[in-house]
């Protein structure tokens, strides 16, 4: 009936996938209204956030730009162990933390 070519198929069997995905996309999304502002994006500005180091929760480290999971888990292990940090460069002591990363992640921080 038809004689299409190989990659006439392969286009085809493209966007056949391209618009089975798409739609389930629609619908999962209006099924589920809230559920892209359920999603938090792991970015802050220096102007909207300012952590203290020496009480900030998990969740309060990974709202940092460049802490990530193992990151704050080994900041709040640190802490308890070896008590509160004296200095922002103290956090150089935590594995993971280099002067690199501390330069990205400082200016977020404070200490009280």
């Amino acid at each position: 009936m038809f004689n299409l070519t190989c990659q006439e198929r392969n286009a085809l069997l493209f966007l056949a996938f391209l618009l089975i995905t798409g739609s389930g996309a629609h619908f999962f999304l209006k099924k589920n209204p809230g559920y892209l502002d359920s999603i938090k994006i792991n970015q802050a500005s220096p102007e909207t956030v300012k952590v203290n180091v020496n009480t900030a929760t998990r969740e309060q480290l990974l709202a940092i730009y460049g802490i990530g999971e193992v990151i704050a888990d080994r900041i709040i292990f640190y802490r308890t162990e070896n008590g509160p940090f004296a200095a922002i460069e103290d956090l150089e002591k935590v594995e993971g933390i280099g002067k690199k990363k501390l330069e990205k992640i400082k200016r977020y921080l404070i200490l009280d």
